[in-house]
Formats: structure tokens, sequence, C-alpha cells
């Protein structure tokens, strides 16, 4: 059982470790970018070059719009054993908490991962008091997972789905 400490914040995740990200965490970011973009795009007939550099800006434009939009977030990143496996990216300074992004790399999905991340959050946010917001595409697989996990939806500011986690709702 590990877990990170983002200020006084503290997830754990039985089976993983969460780190702070550092420049050596740059290319992994990358990476994982990039393999979850092409995740998205299906079997559109791209290169790994080409595909390089259709997304190289847009990892690089989402850093800037991060670093401008959520100057207090924690970046971290996910492992299992020595070897970085996802994302998170949390500004725990907002309230309510707000979870910017997560990802994890397509050959780790599906295994709860992501759910163990959220309720790792959520159940930190519960300690507190604190509720919990974010936004993801509207009607995709994220979508179900943070339903399940007892976000309720605020807005759908198309494209996007804007949710909500409150501990009063759980324990009511």
């Amino acid at each position: 059982m590990s877990s990170a400490s983002a200020g006084a914040w503290v997830l754990t995740l039985p089976g993983y470790t969460l780190v702070p990200a550092e420049a050596r965490h740059t290319a992994f970011l990358k990476q994982l970018f990039m393999a979850c973009e092409r995740q998205k795009m299906g079997a559109l007939p791209l290169s790994e070059p080409d595909l390089a550099r259709l997304l190289e800006p847009q990892f690089a434009a989402r850093c800037a719009q991060y670093a401008r939009d959520w100057p207090g977030a924690s970046d971290l990143i996910l492992t299992e054993g020595p070897e970085p496996i996802g994302r998170f990216l949390v500004d725990f300074s907002a309230d309510p908490v707000h979870a910017v992004d997560a990802a994890i790399l397509p050959a780790f999905q599906g295994r709860g991962v992501g759910t163990l991340m959220f309720r790792a959050l959520c159940d930190e946010a519960a300690a507190r008091g604190r509720d919990v917001t974010l936004s993801t595409l509207d009607g995709r697989r994220p979508e179900r997972l943070y339903r399940r996990l007892g976000f309720v939806v605020q807005a759908r500011p198309a494209p996007y789905v804007s949710m909500i986690w409150t501990p009063a709702r759980q324990t009511a």
C-alpha cells in the first residue's frame, strides 16, 4: 500500500504509488498524452512520426493551459512498481477540489486503477468535508466511471460535462 502527499493531502492506492511529477517525468507525460490521443483517434492511418507532428503542438498547448489555468495544481505520477503508468493532476487548493486531468496508459486501463485514484481522492475530500469537481468529454467512458463513484452532472457545456462529488450526498 502506497500513498502520495500533496501538501497535507494524502491519497492512498493499494498496489500503486503516486509521486510528485518532476522534470524527469516530462518524456513519460508526453508518451502518455500521445498514447491516449492515439487511442481516441482509433484506426487513423498515421505513422508514428506523423502522429508526433500532429500531437506535439497539442501536448505543448495543453501543458501551457494547465500551468496557466491551474497554477496551484499538484501533478502526480502513478507508478506500478518502478514503472510510471499514469498521471493525476489535482488542484487541492481549489474549493471545491478540482481533478484537472487523469490519464492511464492504455495497456493498464480496465484494471480499476482509475477507480482507485478517484476513490482515494474522494475519500480524502470526504475526510475534509470538501467537494470534488471535474470536467470530461460528454458521454465517454470516463463519465460512466465518475457516475459510478457518485459524481453528478452540474452542467453540459458542449462538448464537455462538468461533474461534482459531494461527501454529504454519499453519506445521506
